[in-house]
């Protein structure tokens, strides 16, 4: 059995989710298995297709959002930190620079996607379609705005000490 007493220096509650996170990521991999060994912990994390069927059933089965998944992919880290602390062999430790370049990758596709979803939906036109109270006062805010936002670059332009902080 594989001891993961410690939590890497965290707070109780944030090594209890990084564990937990882990486990859940080791048995996606090996639901079979009786005893987890540091083998198996190996394998799952050396094998990218077990990283993105996770990552993909996250999303698709378990309908997590963003956040959720970066904290996955985090925690998969963790486990590779925890590896290399604890004396993987020499061939193993090789393979993890693989995995952690599969891992950063994906947390920045994540990252993107997430990004994404905010700026789609809080835009003004994503708002107004849903009828959201706030649409309504945004664009009475921007049209009170919109010419002093304009005539800000003419004016730097044509004489900068005028312009007014």
């Amino acid at each position: 059995m594989v001891d993961w007493s410690g939590g890497g220096c965290k707070k109780d509650r944030a090594a209890q989710q990084i564990v937990t996170r882990c486990f859940k990521f080791l048995r996606f991999c090996f639901e079979d298995e009786e005893e987890l060994t540091f083998d198996v912990v190996d394998f799952s994390l050396c094998s990218p297709n077990f990283l993105f069927k996770f990552i993909d059933y996250l999303r698709d089965e378990c309908k997590l959002g963003h956040g959720l998944r970066l904290g996955y992919i985090d925690a998969i880290s963790e486990i590779i930190d925890f590896r290399k602390l604890h004396g993987a062999p020499e061939a193993i430790l090789r393979k993890f620079s693989s995995t952690e370049l599969y891992l950063k990758r994906a947390r920045k596709t994540v990252a993107e996607m997430t990004r994404l979803q905010w700026t789609q939906g809080f835009d003004i036109e994503t708002l107004e379609a849903r009828g959201h109270w706030a649409t309504m006062e945004l664009l009475e805010v921007v049209k009170f705005h919109l010419p002093r936002y304009e005539n800000t670059p003419k004016i730097c332009k044509s004489s900068p000490a005028q312009v007014n902080p």
